[in-house]
């Protein structure tokens, strides 16, 4: 037996979908299909679930969230304003080149559905959509791709041209091909284009946080709608822990230990495995209940595993003489203890930067002193890789501008004097847990040069520069916000990410 809450959005699905099972049984037993009694269970289940397939399970309003449906659903929606992703060649109006059983021809012979009734049932609907919202009453947006997930370019829909002469026609289609110098070089202080939400002039920003910076850097329009628009997706309860999710609960442990001074001290693995199990027994029951979904417990598994590598790891570095001095979410300086530096662009103007990196430890021995990121990607990477490509191309400037939050954060414990700078470090949980550990330093010539350019994307967010697409990776965005930015598609394959905030 299994307890089921009805108020929540578990409980809520797991009634709605028995529902829908209860309802599917019961047309199959009305059928009197032959010989019923003698199948097989694994060929009835395949039935049912084949019958199941095309059905669709409501799931509960959420107060701010934005429903989803298909094309042609669209039709009937009354929700006064609307956002029609992927409105290019292929997807609206939907085309089928080729088809080797009914070929085009044949389809308009036998009266079956073409090209050409698509292009007029899709032209129609487009027309309903716009005239049930015209006159005030409501507001459409087509967004148009310029590109699909694999980097091709993909056409704007014929219907955007429809009825459209001279030089009406000419000017729309210069507006939906035309592109942009990227080094055509922008008036300073000009305020940016705006997509609607904010007024020209108004969609500004005068603090972020550290990650942020990663945001910009792959997608200055992706950075816009998540840091300046604030934009989140809602997505279905997911049967697992997101990738997102794996990271965080580990984070939670780690930070649980790090606040712990007295077992934060200690040189035995086996006391710091101890107290790393029993911390994620704890979140774990807190978060998921005492009995997990079976996906989600064997998550909780593999954490478990990447843990035991990490008491292995702390105890040796303990031993090594490094002391954590400040752990994550340890309450020091400002609202939930992060700290906030100003940070100047090329033009001495001033972007206020917060963050807070989840260790800092001095070496007893040495006297050093060191950052800590924890890292759990399925495969580790070196924290100048990283941040930076072999070719240069900036990823990420999280590391370096820690160290600059670092002296505010230890409230004048770090002696200016020390004859070594902090290093900069990651320790990396991976999925082989025998390659976890510390890794190499950041090199100080790239510490130096984020700085740099750190300035200059600081410069640009002043300046409201957000137009540009960028690189997105359609493997770790989310599908809403590749449509936003203009990409077509729905990514996949995703893989254990660091929770970073």
């Amino acid at each position: 037996t299994m307890e089921v809450v009805l108020d929540s959005p578990t409980g809520r699905m797991m009634n709605n979908s028995l529902k829908l099972l209860r309802k599917v049984l019961g047309e199959l037993s009305t059928l009197r299909l032959p010989c019923l009694e003698k199948i097989r269970m694994g060929d009835f289940l395949r039935l049912v679930l084949g019958e199941m397939d095309g059905e669709r399970v409501p799931e509960s309003f959420r107060r701010g969230a934005v429903e989803m449906v298909g094309w042609l659903e669209l039709v009937e929606e009354d929700a006064p304003a609307v956002a029609v992703a992927s409105f290019h060649e292929g997807a609206v109006p939907k085309s089928v080149t080729a088809d080797e059983f009914l070929p085009g021809h044949l389809r308009e012979v036998l009266g079956c559905n073409d090209n050409t009734k698509r292009l007029a049932r899709d032209a129609y609907a487009l027309a309903v959509v716009r005239g049930t919202r015209a006159e005030g009453r409501g507001i459409v947006g087509l967004v148009v791709p310029a590109f699909n997930p694999s980097g091709d370019p993909v056409k704007p829909s014929r219907l955007l041209l429809c009825g459209l002469q001279g030089e009406e026609l000419a000017a729309r289609v210069v507006a939906l091909t035309e592109r942009k110098d990227p080094l055509e070089k922008r008036n300073e202080g000009k305020a940016g284009p705006g997509f609607g939400a904010l007024a020209a002039g108004k969609e500004t920003i005068e603090k972020i946080s550290v990650t942020a910076f990663r945001d910009y850097l792959m997608s200055p329009r992706y950075f816009y709608f998540r840091h300046v628009l604030k934009l989140r997706e809602v997505e279905d309860e997911p049967g697992d822990l997101t990738p997102g999710g794996f990271g965080s609960l580990i984070h939670q442990v780690v930070g649980g230990f790090g606040r712990d001074l007295a077992i934060r001290e200690s040189t035995k693995e086996e006391e710091i495995r101890d107290f790393l199990r029993a911390e994620l027994a704890q979140i774990s029951k807190a978060t998921f209940g005492a009995r997990p979904r079976a996906a989600v417990a064997w998550q909780i598994e593999q954490a478990e595993l990447r843990l035991d590598a990490l008491a292995r790891i702390q105890a040796k570095e303990r031993m090594a003489g490094w002391k954590i001095v400040l752990a994550e979410e340890e309450r020091r300086t400002g609202a939930g203890g992060r700290a906030v530096f100003d940070l100047k662009d090329p033009q001495g103007r001033i972007l206020r930067v917060e963050g807070r990196p989840d260790r800092i430890e001095r070496n007893e021995k040495t006297g050093f002193w060191r950052i800590v990121d924890l890292k759990t990607k399925s495969t580790p990477e070196g924290v100048d890789r990283a941040h930076q490509k072999a070719d240069g191309t900036w990823k990420d400037l999280q590391m370096p501008l820690y160290r600059e939050l670092a002296p505010i954060l230890l409230e004048g414990q770090m002696d200016e004097r020390t004859p070594h700078p902090c290093e900069l470090v990651y320790l990396q949980l991976p999925k082989d847990t025998e390659k976890a550990g510390i890794s190499e330093p950041m090199s100080e010539s790239i510490v130096q040069d984020a700085m740099v350019e750190a300035g200059r994307v600081a410069g640009l967010i002043l300046d409201a520069n957000w137009e540009e697409i960028g690189e997105l990776d359609p493997e770790t965005t989310g599908a809403t916000f590749l449509a936003l930015c203009g990409q077509a598609g729905i990514p996949r394959e995703e893989e254990e990410e660091d929770g970073d905030s």
